[in-house]
This record gives structure tokens, sequence and C-alpha cells, in this order.
């Protein structure tokens, strides 16, 4: 069922997000081997994107353990995506849906344009920090060689939000007739 596939999918997102928060924004935080400033441009909001899936998953996990033969899931992605519509298309949208819909699209599409216009510039700053903080070079290798890292470096993990919102529109432009007829 896609469905289940699509909460199980966003269910591994949401890990990979708290293994960042767990691997590497609390040890940097707790340890003091980067300022505050660098961890801010390394991982951006990061952790509000974590909290913000969080609870995307809990609005799509009863759709799902309840699933029927008219049930579908593209609502409740189109409810935060519709931000980016035009003007006069989200006005017809509220008419028709309720205000915390609003308040949580304009939640996502906030949460992950920090992210995305910061994401290069992270990507940059953790090579540059790898050059010239070796504390910061060994922790990276240290939490790189443990077994819940995967074997992926921090940049694999930092870039996962980028490649999750097409996954939001992906879900909306393919689902959305379903929720319609």
């Amino acid at each position: 069922m896609v469905a289940k596939e699509i909460l199980e999918a966003d269910e591994r997102y949401v890990q990979s997000l708290d293994l960042v928060r767990q691997l590497y924004i609390i040890p940097l935080k707790q340890r003091k081997l980067v300022s505050e400033k660098e961890l801010r441009v390394v991982f951006s909001n990061l952790e509000t994107i974590f909290h913000f899936t969080t609870k995307v998953v809990e609005m799509i996990e009863p759709r799902v353990h309840s699933w029927g033969v008219h049930s579908c899931l593209a609502d409740v992605f189109l409810e935060l995506v519709r931000r980016a519509l035009s003007r006069q298309r989200l006005a017809c949208w509220r008419a028709t849906h309720r205000e915390r819909s609003t308040r949580q699209q304009a939640a996502f599409m906030k949460v992950y344009t920090l992210y995305l216009q910061n994401c290069e510039h992270a990507q940059d700053r953790v090579v540059s920090l790898k050059q010239t903080n070796r504390e910061f070079a060994k922790f990276l290798e240290e939490a790189e060689a443990r077994p819940e890292s995967k074997g992926l470096p921090l940049q694999a993990y930092l870039i996962q939000p980028v490649q999750h919102v097409p996954r939001f529109v992906w879900h909306c432009a393919i689902h959305s007739c379903e929720c319609e007829s």
C-alpha cells in the first residue's frame, strides 16, 4: 500500500534527522568544539525541521492505520505546500479549509525555505571547519565511524531535508486526484 510506504519513508526521515541531533548537534553543543554561530550555519534550523516532520508523521499515522477505500493522504501534504500557491488560489482554498491548515502550510514553507537557502553554505562550512579545526575533524571521523551513522558523512545527512521537499510535492501531485474523487 502506497500510504504505508509514505509513512514508513517519513518515519525513516524523522529517525535520520534525530540521528543528526543525537550524533552531531547535541554533542557539538556540549563539547563546544565550534561556536554557536558555526553550529547555526552548519545545522541551520534542522532541529525545527525534525520537530515539524515529527508532527507531520503524527498527522498521517492515524490515517494509514485506519486506511479504507476512500482514504487519502494528499490533503495532509497539500495543507503543507499550498502556501506556495498564488494569493487568489490560496484565498479560494482558505474559504473551504480550516485556519489551522493554513498555519501549517506557512510553517512548512518557512521551515524548509530557510534550510534550503542555507544548505550550500552549510556544506561549505563543514569542509572549511574540517580543514581548520582539528578537533572538529576528529569529532566527525569518530561520529562517522559509529555504527548508527551507517558509514555516511555528515554532509549526506545535511542534504536529506533538501531531498525531502520534492517528496512532498510528489505526494501531492500523484495522490491529489484520489482525494478529489
